[in-house]
């Protein structure tokens, strides 16, 4: 049974964790909250620095707030992973105790910060910022689109297992990123078919309709229907902001699945080995 309905039900149990433990979503909603300071504290002073053509220090001030606000992010993250490993274990989860072992992990999740914006870095820059209106330039737009999309969802995919390894083997950033590239080699079928089952439902159930309502939203307010389409808009975001709260908690959640029964084969959580075991494509199956 090595297909699609294993992995479905891998995410539908670990969905049901974070319904039976719903102090998870708090994590990414602090994270989310808090990434705004350095952005606020950096970027501000940065864009008035670049209007003064100051561009070397507006430039530092902006890849500041940049990685700040990347760090803050993994930094929610590692304290929801430990979270869930709580969760998993059928003990009480603590916003504020996994927050501190968390911050104990500092210097590793800081490297993996600093790696993580490198990558956003790159992948804007294989995106880029086409402004031109002949067709060649259109296609290399979209061309270029389509590959920084592509490459982030496999970098994604790739390193989705570097914060478990970070906070429960002790790993510093970059041999964290080497064992979860490891276990991705050897069992990548269980991560893409995870990823993308969590992906779909969040998109399809929230993200999709938030973002119909905010264009039905922003067409009826440019129509003069603005009583309308700013409730709509409204609407939409809050709906497209829920599916991205969930879809990064229960990601978090899966991760760590994947990572006490990959690594340690250890069955937690309520799920089953015939479960967990049948979602695994092993080195030697493929």
């Amino acid at each position: 049974m090595k297909n699609s309905p294993a992995s479905k039900e891998l995410s539908s149990a670990s969905w049901a964790i974070v319904k039976q433990n719903r102090s998870l979503v708090l994590f990414p909603v602090i994270g989310g909250v808090l990434s705004l300071v350095p952005i606020i504290i950096f970027w501000i002073p940065a864009a008035i620095l670049l209007g003064l053509d100051n561009n070397i220090a507006g430039l530092l001030l902006a890849l500041l707030g940049l990685l700040g606000s990347v760090f803050v992010v993994q930094l929610a993250l590692g304290a929801l992973v430990v979270g869930a490993d709580e969760a998993l274990h059928s003990r009480p989860v603590s916003v504020g105790a996994s927050f501190g072992r968390a911050l104990r992990r500092s210097p590793a999740i800081f490297g993996w910060s600093v790696i993580n914006a490198i990558m956003q870095i790159f992948v804007g820059f294989l995106q880029g910022d086409d402004t031109g209106t002949g067709l060649g330039s259109i296609v290399m737009a979209i061309f270029r689109a389509i590959l920084g999309t592509v490459v982030e969802i496999a970098w994604r995919l790739v390193t989705w297992l570097v914060m478990p390894f970070i906070m429960f083997d002790d790993a510093g950033a970059v041999s964290a990123v080497k064992g979860s590239f490891g276990v991705f080699r050897e069992h990548w079928g269980t991560q893409i078919r995870g990823f993308a089952r969590i992906t779909f439902s969040w998109v399809l159930v929230l993200t999709v309709p938030g973002l119909l309502l905010v264009i039905g939203g922003i067409v009826l307010a440019i129509n003069d229907n603005a009583t309308l389409g700013l409730p709509l808009i409204l609407l939409g975001v809050v709906l497209m902001v829920l599916g991205a709260l969930l879809f990064n908690t229960v990601r978090g959640v899966f991760s760590v699945v994947m990572y006490r029964y990959l690594k340690d084969e250890a069955v937690l959580g309520g799920f089953t080995s015939e479960q967990l075991e049948a979602a695994v494509i092993r080195g030697n199956e493929r």
